[in-house]
């Protein structure tokens, strides 16, 4: 009230707790008043908040217990919603944890930047923007799938993502966390490698299509874009040797063996 007659015909709001008689507890009010000096009379009402006042100290709660979460735990997590709510390929990010700017090497005002598919790798790219798109639209694509990220610096790295939408400020957005699983992946990669490499062996017995089976499997399977097999036979009379051309530690020949074959390719197994 001492606020509302020192400011006179301004509205003037108070919230405070106030001791129910009947209830035999506090509640929360709001005072609403205005000051008029013509009249000198102090014109308002007063309500209970009491359940607004508790969602809002709920919903501050929510917010620090996510942050906190989101800040402390060893995944990816990622808040992006469309700029446009018209139009969904404008999604951009607003908020990542600082787990994701680690794993990508970007600061949060890069990865804000840009659309968040730009991340993504580019064999991977267009799916997990149609499923971020119809997501974001209230379908129902997979929840839970891996893809690849491009770190600032040109890596790779495998994330198992889970997605879920949600509304933040009245606007749909989605939520996405994932466990960086690069190591794993690779140990998967070089597993399969290894048993498609030993099937490819297994398919024929002439030297030639063996070698050229095999690393066509390799390639494949690892997406490399080129590769080299070595076979070797048992030479008691050779030494160390580096072929020519062929800088220092580079295909260098174990003690009492020598070079049989070697395959490689920027496309497919060759001859050589």
């Amino acid at each position: 009230m001492r606020r509302a007659v020192a400011h006179p015909g301004e509205v003037q709001i108070a919230t405070y707790r106030f001791l129910h008689g009947q209830k035999g507890a506090y509640v929360w009010l709001r005072d609403t008043v205005v000051y008029d000096p013509k009249t000198r009379l102090l014109t308002g009402y007063t309500y209970d908040v009491s359940e607004e006042v508790t969602r809002e100290r709920a919903l501050k709660e929510s917010e620090a217990l996510f942050r906190t979460l989101a800040e402390t735990a060893p995944a990816l997590i990622l808040l992006w919603q469309a700029e446009d709510p018209k139009d969904p390929t404008s999604a951009r990010l607003a908020f990542a944890n600082q787990e994701a700017l680690r794993l990508t090497g970007y600061s949060l005002e890069e990865l804000k930047a840009r659309p968040i598919w730009k991340f993504v790798h580019p064999q991977d790219r267009e799916v997990v923007r149609a499923r971020g798109l119809a997501r974001l639209k209230g379908e129902a694509p997979p929840t839970r799938y891996t893809f690849r990220v491009l770190t600032k610096e040109g890596q790779v790295r495998w994330l198992d993502y889970s997605a879920a939408r949600v509304e933040v400020q009245g606007r749909p957005a989605v939520l996405g966390v994932g466990l960086d699983i690069t190591e794993a992946k690779e140990r998967e990669r070089t597993l399969e490698a290894f048993a498609q490499v030993a099937l490819a062996l297994r398919q024929s017995e002439n030297l030639k299509e063996m070698m050229e089976s095999a690393l066509d499997a390799a390639l494949r399977i690892t997406e490399a874009g080129a590769g080299a097999l070595l076979l070797y036979e048992e030479d008691p009379r050779a030494s160390p040797r580096r072929p020519p051309g062929v800088s220092s530690g580079a295909f260098l020949e174990p003690p009492g063996w020598r070079r049989k074959a070697l395959r490689a390719s920027p496309s497919r197994a060759r001859w050589c």
